[in-house]
C-alpha cells in the first residue's frame, strides 16, 4: 500500500468515496508513522574489556573524552562495543582512533552481524580523529557487537563505534579555506600574507591570532579541521575553531591550545569536533595563533585549511 494517496473525492455505486492521504492522517494523530531508525554511538568507557586498556587524551582526535589503547599482543586481550539494532536492514558500521607511529597497521575489528561475522583490518597510524567505515552489513533487530584485539603490530586504540542505518548516512563534503581568507584583528602585528607563495608568514616578534570566517549550510555538522603550515624552528603553532553570536559573544568549540609542533618540519594538524552550524544564531571562524618570533619571516608559514563537514541527507 502507498504511504502517500492524493486527496480525491470519486462516486461509485451511488456513495461518495473519499481518499486522503496518510500522512495527512498522521498529522491529525489518528494514524502513526515511524520514525526513520537513528545512528548509534557506543564510546569506549561503555565498552567491556578483557585485559588492562589504560585511558589516555595524549593525542587529539578522540571521540568524546578520552581513548583507551593496549600495546600488541596475542589476541587474549580485547575491547567489545555491544549495541541492539532496533529495525532489521542494511547499516553501516565504523570506527574512530588516534593515529600515531606506535599505532599498528594491522588492527583487527570482528563484526559481528546478521548470521555471520568478518574480521576488517585498520591501519591505525593514518586516518586518525574521523570515522572510518568498516563496511555495510545487514542486521537483524537483535544485539550484536563489534571486538578489537590486541592481535597486532602495535598499539591499538579502542575509542567509539559508529553504527548507521543506510537511510540516514550524511553527505560528507569539505571547502578550502586559503591563506589569504586569515586576517588579524590587530592593525600592529607582523604577520602578513605572501602573494607569491601563498603562505601566511611570521614576519616579527609579537604573539598574533588571524582569523578566517566559515560560510556552511545551515545543519551541517563539522567533523574535522586540517591545517596545514610549515614550522622551521622548535615553537608550537596553535589552532582553533570558534563561534560567535551577533552580540559578541564567543565561544571555542575546538580551543586555540599548543596542539601544533615543536619538531620543525611537520606539514598538519588535524582538529576534530561534531559542532553542528546554526547560522541564524552564529558566526563561524577559524582561528590560528602564531609562535614566539624573533627570527626571519619565513621561520613560521601557514599555507590552508580544509573544513571537513556533513550535510543533512
Amino acid at each position: 500500500m502507498k504511504r502517500e494517496m492524493e486527496v480525491s473525492a470519486k462516486f461509485a455505486a451511488g456513495f461518495l468515496i473519499v481518499l486522503i492521504t496518510v500522512s495527512a492522517l498522521a498529522l491529525s494523530g489518528i494514524l502513526s508513522v515511524d520514525a526513520p531508525p537513528a545512528e548509534i554511538i557506543v564510546d569506549n568507557p561503555a565498552a567491556a574489556y578483557l585485559g588492562t586498556w589504560p585511558t589516555s587524551t595524549a593525542i587529539v582526535g578522540y571521540y568524546g573524552s578520552n581513548y583507551q589503547s593496549h600495546a600488541t599482543g596475542t589476541g587474549a586481550n580485547t575491547a567489545t562495543w555491544s549495541f541492539s539494532i532496533p529495525s532489521a536492514g542494511n547499516w553501516q558500521v565504523y570506527a574512530i582512533w588516534t593515529s600515531g607511529t606506535n599505532r599498528a597497521t594491522n588492527a583487527k575489528y570482528t563484526v559481528n552481524y546478521q548470521d555471520s561475522s568478518t574480521v576488517v583490518t585498520v591501519n591505525q597510524q593514518v586516518n586518525g580523529g574521523s570515522w572510518q567505515s568498516l563496511g555495510t552489513f545487514a542486521f537483524n533487530a537483535a544485539a550484536y557487537s563489534v571486538r578489537l584485539t590486541d592481535n597486532a603490530n602495535g598499539y591499538v586504540i579502542a575509542d567509539a563505534i559508529r553504527i548507521a542505518p543506510i537511510s540516514i548516512i550524511r553527505p560528507r563534503t569539505n571547502i578550502t579555506v586559503p591563506a589569504s581568507a586569515f586576517v588579524s584583528p590587530r592593525s600592529d602585528d607582523y604577520v602578513q600574507y605572501d602573494t607569491t607563495f601563498g603562505l601566511l608568514n611570521r614576519a616579527g616578534h609579537i604573539l598574533s591570532v588571524c582569523q578566517a570566517p566559515l560560510q556552511l549550510p545551515q545543519g551541517a555538522t563539522i567533523t574535522r579541521v586540517i591545517f596545514y603550515y610549515t614550522d622551521s624552528d622548535s615553537d608550537y603553532f596553535q589552532f582553533g575553531l570558534t563561534r560567535a553570536t551577533q552580540d559578541g559573544t564567543v565561544t571555542s568549540l575546538v580551543p586555540l591550545s599548543p596542539i601544533g609542533s615543536a619538531t620543525p618540519g611537520k606539514t598538519h594538524v588535524t582538529l576534530t569536533t561534531s559542532a553542528t552550524v546554526d547560522n541564524s544564531k552564529y558566526y563561524y571562524y577559524l582561528r590560528i595563533r602564531f609562535p614566539y618570533s624573533t627570527i626571519s619571516v619565513y621561520n613560521y608559514c601557514f599555507q590552508y585549511a580544509v573544513v571537513e563537514y556533513e550535510v543533512p541527507p
